[in-house]
């Protein structure tokens, strides 16, 4: 029994005196034991451009102050707009903020925030809503661009996890559900004795339980919470302390942070076995399941962090991408397939996830970025450096680029291109039941289709994965001619059956040994393609559909048809007499 272990009872109310002397706790902790370069001390940072000046208890008035270089201690409140009518600052009313707001006119998070400021003696407080001019777009795209930096020197974050909306307070009575409760046993000799045992948020599979609550769905609230120095959550049954050197719950529990969405504090310290690639590919992992209302939010949501990991590296930075690392960051596959058949090769086995097929973007990212579709991604290849050792490039690079919109050069973009050159093969792409199963098939160009072909895909070692469902679409060719292309659907429905003209790019090989390389042996372990479809909008400019693998596999010709003998063979030769072309993909 004592491998149990022994905790504290929780508060009834996250705003008890019991509540807040865990804070207290945690703060000192943090100030006094914890290392300066992880938990910055400094009690000092410059203001954002506005703040709010919150006085000390029984003020009845905040005053939204427009700084000029002060520093001070302040405070950052993350937390759910919701649906609601959220109080917010438009250039109409900063004169009347600026001159005072009284506290009876802020929603019920709003409020709660204010009251826990000022209870750990923090004097200013930033709100998003309330510190940005919302009908400004110059204002807004200014003041967005620096939201990852107000976060980073904060103080502290205050994180309204159980807040659905900015009118759901939480500092409140907590449900009896997560009362302390006696349970009643015997020893082993029959003396009775008592355990004292209480509920804890259990993370389900599908994140519908998530223990930080609502808050760690949204996409926005992604970049406050990593680049936080300490962050308090509260959760609909406890208070969650979080700095950049522990997670640890309000009874006393350490929480394990090896979640994607727990102890994102943590996960951007800058250590001897930082690696800048793997870092920014495990945050879009983690990122890119996150809700947004508007699309176009996907990148600017991010982009706080983005910044700071080309400060510290100096990378180029292009509509989600590192152009140092552009071959491994196009290796991105959605989620819809993975979790359909690419669990094993993940080496993660099956994380249970249920992901609807994502469908194209409005963020209006070029089609090679993982923002371009809504939707979560992930990556399974150069992710360490043994397989960067057994990586051989095929794919030279001549140009990237995107245009950013707005002010924010790591915010939203209005397209993009890559200009490569590459060993390409022509292809015929076909799925059926397109809406219900998602599943498609390539075939080189002039290779035998057999009538079924709904499982041979697999049982080659090719594989196709798409970014969303498809559908049929118009292109204009050169000469005046109509040419039905295939593209991305933004509909959760695609066309029922696709058969169309795809260009299958390879970007490159891994293999397990060293060995005298002939372009298409099967003597290799992973070729990677990107599978390419033309533009609606220039018939010599291509979009990208998916990424297609090849996969060695040792199997027993004689056991397999003649006809699946001779499809095999010109699987495993996909890419023989592969033209090296130079293609722009956008």
């Amino acid at each position: 029994w004592p491998s149990l272990g022994y905790n504290r009872p929780l508060a009834v109310n996250s705003g008890s005196i019991e509540a807040f002397q865990f804070i207290e706790e945690q703060i000192h902790e943090c100030l006094v034991s914890h290392d300066e370069s992880v938990c910055s001390k400094s009690q000092s940072h410059p203001l954002p451009k506005r703040i709010l000046q919150i006085g000390s208890e029984g003020d009845e008035r905040l005053v939204l102050l427009e700084t000029a270089g002060e520093s001070a201690r302040y405070a950052t409140l993350s937390h759910c707009w919701g649906g609601g009518n959220v109080l917010k600052t438009t250039e109409d009313s900063l004169k009347c903020f600026k001159q005072g707001i009284d506290l009876a006119l802020l929603p019920k998070t709003f409020l709660d925030a204010v009251t826990v400021a000022r209870k750990i003696a923090i004097r200013f407080l930033w709100i998003d809503s309330l510190c940005i001019i919302q009908n400004s777009e110059e204002d807004w795209q200014i003041e967005s661009s620096k939201m990852g930096s107000y976060y980073q020197n904060a103080f502290i974050t205050i994180a309204a996890s159980s807040s659905k909306d900015a009118n759901s307070p939480f500092l409140q009575e907590r449900a009896s559900w997560w009362d302390s409760q006696e349970i009643s046993h015997e020893d082993s000799e029959g003396n009775p004795f008592a355990v004292i045992a209480q509920r804890r948020q259990r993370p389900d599979r599908k994140l519908q339980n998530n223990p930080l609550g609502h808050l760690s769905t949204r996409a926005w609230t992604f970049q406050e919470n990593m680049l936080s120095t300490r962050i308090i959550h509260y959760t609909s049954s406890e208070i969650v302390w979080e700095c950049r050197r522990k997670m640890v719950s309000e009874d006393g529990t350490v929480v394990r942070t090896d979640r994607p969405e727990l102890g994102l504090a943590s996960k951007l310290s800058v250590g001897s076995e930082f690696n800048p690639w793997n870092h920014w590919q495990e945050i879009v992992i983690a990122y890119s399941t996150r809700d947004l209302t508007f699309s176009i939010d996907k990148l600017p949501a991010l982009s706080g962090i983005a910044s700071k990991i080309q400060s510290l590296t100096s990378f180029e930075y292009v509509a989600g991408l590192w152009k140092q690392n552009l071959l491994a960051d196009l290796l991105w596959f959605s989620h819809s397939d993975i979790s359909q058949w690419n669990a094993e090769n993940l080496g993660r086995g099956s994380n249970g996830l249920e992901h609807s097929r994502p469908l194209k973007s409005t963020s209006g990212a070029p089609s090679w970025s993982w923002a371009s579709i809504d939707g979560g991604v992930d990556y399974r290849v150069l992710r360490d450096p043994d397989e960067w050792q057994q990586f051989e490039p095929f794919l030279q690079l001549k140009s990237v680029d995107a245009t950013v919109r707005g002010l924010n050069p790591f915010g939203a973009v209005t397209g993009g291109s890559i200009t490569a050159t590459g060993p390409t093969v022509e292809a015929v792409l076909i799925s059926k039941d397109t809406a219900q199963s998602g599943s498609y098939q390539l075939f080189r160009e002039g290779e035998p289709i057999p009538e079924d072909c709904s499982t041979l895909l697999q049982e080659i070692g090719a594989d196709m994965c798409t970014d969303t469902i498809l559908e049929h679409r118009e292109v204009h060719l050169a000469n005046g001619s109509m040419e039905r292309t295939i593209q991305r659907s933004v509909s959760t429905i695609g066309t029922s059956e696709i058969r169309g003209p795809v260009l299958v790019l390879m970007i490159g090989l891994i293999t397990r040994s060293p060995r005298v390389y002939e372009l298409g042996g099967y003597e290799h372990d992973r070729i990677y393609a990107l599978v390419l479809a033309r533009s609606e909008t220039a018939p010599d400019i291509y979009t990208r559909l998916g990424v297609m693998e090849i996969h060695k596999h040792n199997m027993a010709f004689e056991s397999w048809s003649s006809y699946t003998k001779v499809h095999l063979h010109h699987r495993k030769n996909f890419f023989h007499h592969a033209n090296t072309t130079a293609v722009t993909i956008i």
